[in-house]
């Protein structure tokens, strides 16, 4: 296990090491201009390039620098695609091959870990040595693989600064550092002075080229990468309420078609699960859009844009329910007793593994088809052109809280009707209607005081578990049913056993889900609840 002493530390392992060697410059009112209060190590980005000849003839003649060993490196920042590492303040940097991960507001959560076959590949968690590293990675990156910036190359030396007594006052570092991919180049320098030389080493630093102070290392070399293109998965939308309902409808569908591109990259990579899943949750979530935002749109170029849509889902559904079984083997595995989790179990997921593999190699070609390309382009031209798709415009307010509140009635209604003998189906579409009404609550969230409208989402979600777990448990057992008669036709009785127990306990966990419904529909139904909706939306609710 490899810890304070990274491969980054080592090009200043002639500094003195605090904490993450952070610096903060900090001009404080009152002083002169150009008079510091530093933090060391000083981590200095120059403006414009510089060179250690160009250094040296920028400080006074009674100076001069003594130079030691120089190496070079290849760093690379590591983040999901998401950015979870830097929303939970989390840095992860690859040297070479060392890794280290460790959290920006507490300089002693660190881990490091060596994996020698990495290059620019995208990394799940698993992907590490077993052991606190990785289990910390884990933890923060959940189920999302961490995919790599561009290389940053540094060549760096270590100098000394002496002074007119040949005293050392400082160790520094001088750095040159270029991003290829980018065609960026910049030089650096890290100071760090003895102590009692504090004072003498602003003196100097005031002296450099013009530079830009950082407060870590890190940050600095960050600093010279591509701004990030911002992602959000569910696109929270601002509109002109004094604009109709259709250029509404547009703004949603090219939000959310644009996530949909966003994720095509990683989803051909088979990076990791979640760019299948967002993918997919947009294209679904468009296709709520054009069903339920109407009459806006023409009825027949709107319905060949929902066939598009459709035609996607045939190839991402499938893959997409593999994923979710596969991710939770863990759970099948807790499920059944250990003595039937042997030969059997392993058989069975080596069939999904298989399937999964099959289903992903054509939803992978269907992505690189020409018939892929036409419904992109198909989908650019229409919302190039969608003024003249519009038939209607209504009031945008007006129309969205009467779309809340119809669908909010309809389940009410369908809800109650339910009871534990319901067919499976009623459920079903109870959980397909309560999806459109989350659907529509985010769509239109930004016109509604906030703290109110996520209350009403919070509500929704808890209903939405229930009966999203229960059709989990529908669609598992179906499944479990096929595969159970392929083995029965070939006899194999290690696997007959492993899924008629699995299926066993997932009809008994449905079974619990349907008890349970009725108190969460009370809940949902509520008379608080319907006040709530009744003060968004007005109207008698």
């Amino acid at each position: 296990m490899i810890r304070k002493q990274t491969t980054i530390n080592k090009i200043l392992r002639k500094l003195p090491t605090g904490p993450r060697w952070n610096i903060i410059i900090i001009w404080r009112p009152g002083r002169k201009k150009g008079s510091m209060n530093t933090e060391w190590p000083a981590v200095l980005l120059f403006k414009t390039a510089a060179d250690k000849a160009k250094l040296e003839k920028k400080i006074p003649s009674a100076y001069r620098f003594r130079w030691f060993h120089a190496e070079t490196a290849h760093i690379r920042f590591w983040d999901t695609f998401d950015r979870r590492l830097e929303k939970k303040k989390y840095t992860l940097y690859s040297s070479d091959h060392i890794f280290t991960l460790y959290h920006t507001e507490d300089s002693g959560r660190e881990w490091g870990v060596s994996l020698k076959k990495t290059g620019d590949t995208p990394l799940l968690a698993g992907a590490f040595p077993d052991g606190n590293f990785c289990r910390e990675l884990a933890a923060v990156a959940g189920i999302r693989a961490v995919l790599p910036s561009p290389e940053i190359v540094k060549h760096s030396s270590a100098f000394s600064i002496l002074n007119e007594d040949q005293k050392t006052i400082a160790r520094a570092s001088w750095m040159v550092l270029s991003v290829k991919e980018a065609d960026i180049s910049a030089t650096a320098v890290v100071i760090q002075p003895l102590r009692g030389y504090e004072s003498e080493t602003e003196y100097l630093i005031r002296r450099l080229p013009p530079s830009a102070c950082h407060q870590s290392v890190e940050g600095m070399l960050t600093s010279l990468l591509p701004a990030h293109e911002p992602y959000i998965s569910r696109p929270r939308l601002e509109f002109d309420v004094n604009e109709g309902m259709a250029p509404a409808l547009r703004k949603i569908l090219i939000a959310h078609f644009k996530v949909m591109r966003q994720n095509e990259r990683g989803l051909l990579g088979n990076w990791d699960t979640e760019f299948l899943h967002d993918f997919r949750v947009a294209g679904r979530r468009m296709r709520s859009a054009l069903s339920l935002i109407k009459p806006i749109l023409h009825p027949g170029a709107k319905q060949e844009q929902v066939l598009t849509l459709k035609r996607l889902g045939r190839f991402t559904g499938p893959v997409r329910d593999l994923d979710v079984y596969l991710l939770a083997r863990a759970d099948f595995e807790k499920m059944i007793p250990a003595e039937m989790a042997g030969q059997g179990f392993r058989k069975f997921f080596g069939r999904l593994t298989a399937d999964h593999r099959r289903k992903f190699l054509a939803l992978k070609a269907f992505l690189e088809s020409r018939e892929y390309q036409d419904i992109l382009n198909t989908w650019d031209g229409y919302l190039k052109s969608w003024e003249k798709h519009v038939i209607n415009d209504p009031d945008l307010r007006e129309m969205a809280a009467s779309l809340l509140k119809k669908h909010f009635k309809k389940i009410l209604k369908d809800g109650g009707r339910l009871k534990p003998s319901s067919p499976d189906e009623q459920f079903h579409d109870l959980r397909i209607e309560t999806k459109k009404l989350r659907y529509l609550l985010e769509f239109f969230s930004t016109l509604y005081p906030q703290d109110t409208i996520q209350n009403t989402v919070r509500q929704l979600k808890t209903f939405q578990d229930n009966l999203g777990a229960f059709n989990d448990y529908s669609v598992q057992i179906e499944m479990l049913r096929g595969f159970l008669q392929s083995a029965e036709k070939k006899n194999d009785q290690d696997q007959v056993k492993t899924l008629s127990a699995l299926i066993a306990v997932s009809y008994q966990g449905k079974e619990v889900l349907k008890k349970e419904y009725h108190a969460i529909y009370k809940a949902f139904s509520g008379e608080r609840n319907r006040l709530l909706y009744q003060q968004l939306f007005g109207g008698g609710v």
